[in-house]
């Protein structure tokens, strides 16, 4: 290797660690700031001192950049997020540009310096390349322990609604052959979305019978699809290294950690077909393509939805790739398969006879979907999704096509507020994503030329710095968007102490769950109905008819049924009776007297 250039190399890695600091010193100052997923807002605009912070580092790596000049591309590239950093930050402090983007591209450029370095192999590698397997698994049990014990501190504290993770527990419950349901799929799924997937959980759910087993089941299905992007990263780099790097990086994005509690509705079924749509573009992208296309089925049958990845999959083959045959098939299933479930299967389960879902995109007139196309949410959504894979992901820009579709959909969707990462819309699409940045971060790796001579580095080297940069954009976008034990969203939520101690409503929950047959049918608002999802029939807010019980926590803010002020309307009813009131919840009698049981126990 010549001295020219093992200087630059040196140089470049200068380079990168210095504005690396840079933006770790801007984070750190700035990490306090909360933004807001749902509208990308902060809570505090910035001021001049704020602004200071953001421009002094940068300011500092740019006065010493004439001297790291002749470092060579690498060390140029690693200067230029900071330039636009500075800009930015300004128009920020403005008002000119949302408070959002100076963060965006903290997260943009972290990844870009990092990008830029080479690291070194030796024997500690090797040690940590052998135990790769193994963190990551115990990364991914980690994980989904922690969402699956939030989750059920969240339905302790009636954060957690019936819809939807109430919903698809009874749905389990109706399947079970000895449960006392009534009226078991008058109102199912299946007549919602196509989920036959779904059920192969009944078995597991017979065994596990608790309502949190979803809790456990949605954080499980997106975490294991790390396992597929393991796999992807190091058959391409040839390092494990760099296999567990880009698999804690997927465990790192903020829409994951944030899907398992959706914003109170908890699980969705579209999280079944994560990881088959990960293991999918694995296979594919390694050219293990029975396998791929057994994953892509698999995929389909967790929810129609998922034609949208299946047909961007198929474009996808059919532009860039020799298998256009399949690319053909493929399509065609997509397209035939999306016409039967949303023409035939939907509406004949459900009660409208219709299907339902494309009542979210509102009017679909040309000029109204160019108007939601162009509303500044979107874009911001958009950044949000890809800030912490952008630089990766525009290496390898085809795989954007499998994308596209769903994203698309996502994109004209009537009400903004569903566009953030807390909804579950985007959850196809993600592997996609991540894909796409997977192969950028391995692509120089594959293409490197020279990489054969001795006195090179080992193509894995530069695939390492790539993952690791990876692995710390997307810590960084997780600390601001995401939630977990790191988040500024979770250390705010534990200094006021609101999840801390037990919610008063839970004994009187417990209480009447001892004293209420289980035989017996509950109406109850949205977060109480939570709480019964194993009696003969739970309705929230409404009912089809009148029900034997009915339960009103008049603290549920997120009730909008007007329940809690039906009560005259409902005790005029000679059959129905006032128990009391404790901690908020009204207990009502209102079985018929002719066959009411023996009357419970009244609320403490």
């Amino acid at each position: 290797m010549s001295e020219h250039c093992l200087v630059t190399k040196r140089t470049s890695a200068a380079c990168g660690l210095i504005a690396a600091a840079a933006l770790a010193v801007v984070w750190w100052r700035l990490g306090g700031w909360l933004i807001n997923p749902v509208n990308y807002t902060t809570t505090a605009a910035p001021r001049a001192r704020d602004v200071v912070w953001m421009i002094g580092p940068a300011a500092a790596v740019l006065a010493g950049a004439g001297l790291l000049w002749r470092g060579g591309q690498a060390a140029r590239i690693a200067l230029v997020p900071l330039l636009m950093l500075v800009a930015l930050a300004g128009l920020a402090w403005a008002g000119v540009a949302p408070v959002f983007l100076p963060f965006a591209l903290l997260v943009i450029a972290a990844g870009w310096c990092l990008d830029s370095l080479r690291l070194p192999t030796g024997a500690a590698r090797s040690l940590l390349d052998r135990a790769a397997p193994a963190i990551l698994v115990l990364a991914i049990v980690a994980a989904t322990a922690w969402h699956a014990l939030a989750q059920e501190n969240f339905w302790r504290h009636f954060m957690l609604g019936y819809a939807d993770f109430g919903f698809f527990t009874t749905e389990l419950e109706h399947c079970l052959p000895w449960s006392q349901a009534a009226d078991r799929f008058a109102d199912t799924r299946m007549g919602y979305h196509c989920i036959p997937f779904f059920y192969v959980l009944v078995p597991l759910y017979a065994i596990f019978r608790s309502p949190t087993f979803l809790m456990v089941i949605g954080p499980l299905a997106l975490n294991l699809a790390a396992l597929a992007f393991y796999d992807l990263a190091q058959r391409r780099s040839g390092s494990r290294i760099v296999g567990l790097l880009v698999g804690l990086a997927w465990l790192a994005l903020p829409s994951i950690s944030r899907l398992p509690y959706a914003n109170t509705y908890g699980f969705q079924s579209i999280y079944l077909a994560v990881p088959w749509l990960a293991f999918m573009l694995d296979c594919g992208l390694t050219g293990r393509w029975r396998w791929a296309h057994l994953c892509l089925l698999a995929a389909l049958l967790c929810e129609e939805t998922v034609c949208g990845v299946a047909l961007g999959w198929g474009l996808y083959l059919l532009l860039f790739t020799p298998r256009r045959r399949d690319a053909a098939i493929i399509i065609a299933v997509a397209l035939g398969y999306l016409a039967l479930t949303t023409q035939v299967i939907i509406p004949h389960f459900a009660t409208a006879q219709t299907y339902t879902r494309v009542q979210l995109f509102g009017d679909l007139s040309a000029s109204a979907i160019v108007h939601r196309l162009t509303r500044s949410r979107d874009w911001l959504y958009l950044l949000a999704l890809t800030a912490p894979l952008l630089v990766w992901i525009v290496r390898a820009p085809r795989l954007l096509l499998v994308a596209a579709p769903p994203l698309a959909l996502v994109l004209i969707l009537q009400n903004p507020d569903w566009l953030n990462l807390k909804y579950w819309h985007q959850s196809s699409a993600l592997p996609a994503l991540f894909a796409a940045a997977v192969v950028g971060a391995t692509q120089q790796s594959r293409d490197r030329k020279g990489a054969e001579n001795e006195h090179e580095r080992p193509r894995s080297s530069l695939a390492t710095s790539a993952a690791l940069g990876l692995l710390v954009a997307t810590l960084l976008a997780h600390q601001a968007l995401g939630y977990s034990p790191i988040t500024r969203a979770y250390a705010l939520q534990r200094q006021s102490g609101a999840l801390a101690a037990e919610d008063p409503r839970l004994a009187v929950v417990r209480h009447l769950r001892e004293s209420i047959p289980h035989n017996r049918t509950i109406l109850a608002t949205e977060r109480l109905a939570a709480h019964f999802t194993d009696y003969r029939a739970v309705y929230a807010g409404h009912a089809p008819h009148p029900t034997d019980v009915v339960l009103i926590d008049t603290r549920d803010t997120w009730d909008t049924s007007g329940l809690a002020q039906r009560v005259p309307e409902l005790l005029a009813d000679d059959a129905c009776r006032f128990y009391g009131e404790s901690a908020g919840i009204q207990v009502l009698d209102c079985a018929d007297p002719t066959v009411r049981a023996e009357p419970f126990v009244k609320p403490r």
